[in-house]
């Protein structure tokens, strides 16, 4: 009786897969032999621009093979695949000097294209990744179309490089001295640039960037905005900044709008977002997108577009709080993480632009980076004033019809002006800047001006680009110093934790008969919430922690952040050697953990605000 032999795992995978690639090429051999030509019936693929096929290879509409002589002296026919393959163009990326492949496949009556990286097409792991754009090929014929490739590549190259397109990953400025928007590149000399991403996941990005109705329209949609709202002109003018960063030599920072209501937050990004292409973030290509998107797109979407600003709505709807914090640390820092690859390390993207946000919650608060705080305009308070509901509704209808004129008029008119006039225009932000220092502000606040010194300075060009190119602007500039005011204000209240104290104080106030103290809440036959003693010289407050927190969140805060700030600032009343934030209290003579008691002491601003005020 024969045994049966056990192998060792490791030999029984080898073997299953060499059995699979074994059955794989006899499925190709077949293949080839349904595509083998006898010499009268092959019918040649016409190629384009002088492209040629080499005396050893045969490519149709339907196949593609190699002939190579074997050890007989006999020429055979090596299948590639069921398509006829070339390599139609090469493009070089004038910033990273990547090439890339424009390879075409003719599958029956259909033609496709797609772009690679050399590295990629030249690689049979590789290679794999793309057949599901549809290039036919798979682990049994890789290695081949590898090969294939370089041949027809080395046969061609005269005519290939001759005809070397310019390529960039990146919009913005080039190294060529124009500047690129989707694939619209303005530039004074005749040169030509095309927009080619690193990765397909960004290809669409260009397709956000374009015009679309009239400059007229656009300009009149957006006057009574620009009327009504000091936060609308911040946005508009605050979106043209990206290609004067590098002039004024200004870090990149972000502008970041506040307001615990829907009320216009949204509509205000839409008008910056307008002002570059489609400020629709409902779109797969559009000029805006939201905080819901992974790290890693933010990341590579900040690279694509370099020098045109990032808009990003809403921080409530990103998936973890720290992801809030980890993309304003690396959208200011205009750098990528450095990743590997199979090939190598990846190239790390680079950008300089300027960040326009807006939420429930100052995004500030979703961190404790000091230097991240630094870089952030927060402005606080409703967009645009009660009553405005027409006019909101109006700008989102009409502006998906006419947008993306601004960069059309305004980089045309900077490429014109900038050689001459950048010094000028550097000169006029340092004396903006200057005027914003007075006072020997601390560090958090000279940081900051130098972007409101940026926004004052870039409107000012704005005003004049368009002025001078025939479409002058149909409002007046606004003077920004009171958002300057409240600017500053937030960013001594970074987290809002002085803000949450006050809000926490009314909250209390307006709900005493939940509180043990001022009302007898088993009387009432309501939630007991804490204790509030009811005499003027009561002590703390003590709130449940479970009803603190929920009220915090409720209110746009991030509760973890504020009881840290709190109880770093000596505001909680707790047991010195308790880790956490809360402590015990006797409610109804019961003695309990889990209630957050906070000292007068950390009302006495609050009160004393409310007092004066009133």
């Amino acid at each position: 009786m024969l045994s049966k032999t056990v192998l060792p795992e490791d030999i029984r995978k080898e073997a299953d897969e060499l059995a699979e690639v074994k059955a794989t090429e006899k499925a190709m051999r077949a293949l080839a032999h349904d595509f083998a030509d006898d010499g009268a019936d092959y019918k040649p693929l016409d190629l384009p621009n002088g492209l040629r096929i080499p005396d050893h290879i045969r490519i149709s509409r339907s196949a593609t093979f190699i002939i190579r002589e074997n050890a007989k002296g006999e020429n055979v026919r090596h299948f590639v695949a069921p398509a006829g393959i070339y390599v139609q163009s090469l493009a070089r990326d004038i910033n990273t000097g990547h090439e890339k492949w424009s390879i075409v496949w003719t599958r029956g009556k259909e033609t496709f294209t797609l772009v690679l990286d050399r590295a990629t097409a030249q690689n049979a792991h590789l290679l794999l990744t793309v057949a599901a754009y549809g290039l036919p090929v798979n682990s049994a014929n890789a290695k081949r179309l590898v090969e294939f490739l370089l041949e027809f590549e080395t046969a061609n190259y005269t005519v290939l490089n001759a005809n070397v397109e310019n390529v960039s990953s990146r919009m913005g400025w080039q190294s060529t001295g124009g500047f690129l928007l989707g694939q619209q590149y303005y530039t004074k000399g005749a040169e030509l640039v095309r927009f080619e991403p690193e990765d397909e996941s960004t290809r669409a990005l260009a397709k956000a960037y374009k015009t679309k109705g009239r400059i007229e329209s656009w300009l009149n949609i957006l006057a009574p905005a620009m009327r009504a709202s000091k936060h609308a002109q911040l946005a508009f003018y605050a979106a043209h900044l990206p290609p004067l960063l590098k002039i004024f030599k200004c870090p990149i920072f972000v502008l970041d709008y506040a307001f615990r209501t829907s009320r216009g937050k949204t509509t205000t990004l839409r008008i910056a977002a307008s002002v570059v292409g489609v400020p629709d973030e409902k779109q797969d290509s559009s000029a805006m997108t939201t905080w819901d998107s992974t790290p890693v797109f933010i990341e590579r979407h900040l690279a694509a577009i370099n020098e045109l600003p990032f808009i990003i709505d809403d921080t409530a709807r990103a998936k973890r709080p720290e992801d809030v914090a980890r993309t304003l640390y690396t959208a200011t820092q205009g750098r990528g993480r450095g990743r590997g690859k199979p090939q190598g390390i990846a190239h790390t993207g680079t950008w300089q632009t300027v960040v326009i946000s807006s939420g429930e919650q100052p995004a500030t608060s979703f961190t404790t980076h000091g230097g991240t705080r630094g870089r952030v305009l927060t402005v606080t308070g409703a967009p645009f004033p009660d009553g405005s509901h027409d006019l909101v509704h109006s700008l989102n209808t009409e502006l998906l019809e006419h947008h993306g004129h601004g960069y059309a008029l305004f980089i045309p008119w900077l490429i014109s002006n900038r050689e001459a006039n950048a010094n000028t225009w550097h000169n006029v932000y340092a004396s903006w800047r200057d005027d914003f220092l007075a006072g020997n502000p601390d560090n958090v606040t000279a940081r900051l001006a130098d972007y409101i010194a940026a926004i004052h300075a870039g409107a000012d060009l704005v005003h004049q680009a368009y002025e001078e190119s025939g479409h002058p602007l149909p409002w007046t500039r606004t003077d920004f110093t009171d958002l300057w005011e409240g600017i500053q204000q937030e960013a001594a209240d970074e987290l809002g934790d002085s803000q949450a104290l006050s809000d926490v104080l009314a909250w209390a106030t307006a709900n005493r008969q939940h509180f043990e103290g001022r009302n007898e809440p088993s009387l009432n036959k309501v939630e007991v919430w804490g204790k509030w003693d009811e005499d003027d010289a009561w002590q703390y407050i003590a709130i449940r922690k479970t009803v603190l927190t929920d009220f915090l969140t409720r209110a746009g805060f991030n509760p973890r952040q504020i009881f840290d700030t709190w109880k770093s600032n000596g505001y909680l009343d707790r047991p010195p050697s308790r880790r956490g934030y809360d402590s015990k209290i006797a409610i109804s003579g019961i003695i309990s953990w889990g209630f957050i008691k906070i000292k007068r002491a950390a009302f006495d601003k609050t009160i004393d605000q409310a007092e004066h005020e009133s």
